[in-house]
């Protein structure tokens, strides 16, 4: 992160939280794009994702569309039957339960 983009102590500013909360459906079609490709060159059984809803990166939070956002990349990633998804889950219990409820009994979710 710039220093323009960054306090005095390093944390993330109010302009910066902003910006990159407008980026994170950007960042789901990334996912995507990589999971599609993927699957594409070694097939769906030997493909797997590893995602971490709620964790905050370098003091950034997800926002209150982060959820939702989660809720929805679970839902396209089934779409590629993945051997697995992998959720490193943190503090946020309802989060994963939803997200868990998302997931097809074919999908085959693991924990940290």
């Amino acid at each position: 992160m710039t220093r323009s983009r960054a306090s005095a102590d390093g944390t993330p500013s109010e302009l910066a939280a902003a910006y990159y909360a407008q980026r994170a459906a950007m960042g789901l079609l990334f996912a995507l794009e990589v999971a599609s490709a993927t699957v594409d060159e070694i097939g769906p059984e030997r493909t797997a994702i590893r995602s971490s809803p709620g964790v905050p990166l370098a003091g950034l939070m997800e926002g209150e569309e982060g959820p939702d956002l989660y809720r929805y990349l679970v839902s396209e990633l089934d779409k590629f039957d993945l051997a697995y998804l992998h959720l490193l889950h943190q503090d946020d219990e309802a989060l994963y339960r939803s997200l868990l409820s998302t997931v097809p009994s074919s999908t085959h979710p693991l924990r940290t």
